[in-house]
């Protein structure tokens, strides 16, 4: 099956406009790379690095609380939430705004250019979505919610 492109997002190219420049994100480990730090700071983006906050290695339900409590847009790629039920627990109990970029063998800059160019859609899930929600982004820059599903 062919993966969604951004001409398949007419619904959500119809939400109010957002500035994502209005939202603080948080890189995982799993993500943290110079390339997307350099990139999202450079434009201007308000990035804290889980390793800069917390520590390397820091427990999830050590940080996650933290982070919710002040309100960081989680960024990661760390797809283990999908196949184990505690992971996904956590971000739901933590009522977590959570976006995980999908891709096993995308290379440091396609990943920046993938969340670059999402970040406008990323913000208008987060201005219309209400927390819990986990959402993926794919290499081609799509942001698709995994969770809640619609109904």
């Amino acid at each position: 099956m062919k993966p969604p492109s951004d001409t398949n997002l007419s619904a959500q190219d119809e939400r109010p406009e957002a500035d994502p420049h209005n939202y603080t994100y948080l890189l995982d480990e799993s993500i943290s790379g110079k390339t997307l730090i350099a990139a999202m700071r450079g434009a201007g983006y308000d990035v804290k690095v889980l390793r800069e906050e917390f520590g390397s290695g820091t427990p999830d339900r050590l940080w996650l609380p933290v982070a919710i409590e002040r309100q960081w847009i989680l960024i990661g790629k760390d797809d283990r939430w999908r196949y184990r039920a505690e992971e996904k627990a956590i971000l739901i109990r933590a009522n977590a705004r959570a976006f995980i970029f999908v891709s096993k063998t995308a290379r440091r800059e396609e990943i920046a250019d993938a969340i670059m160019a999402a970040l406008p859609k990323m913000a208008r899930l987060i201005a219309t979505q209400p927390a819990p929600f986990i959402a993926r982004i794919l290499l081609s820059g799509y942001v698709g919610l995994l969770f809640p599903r619609a109904s």
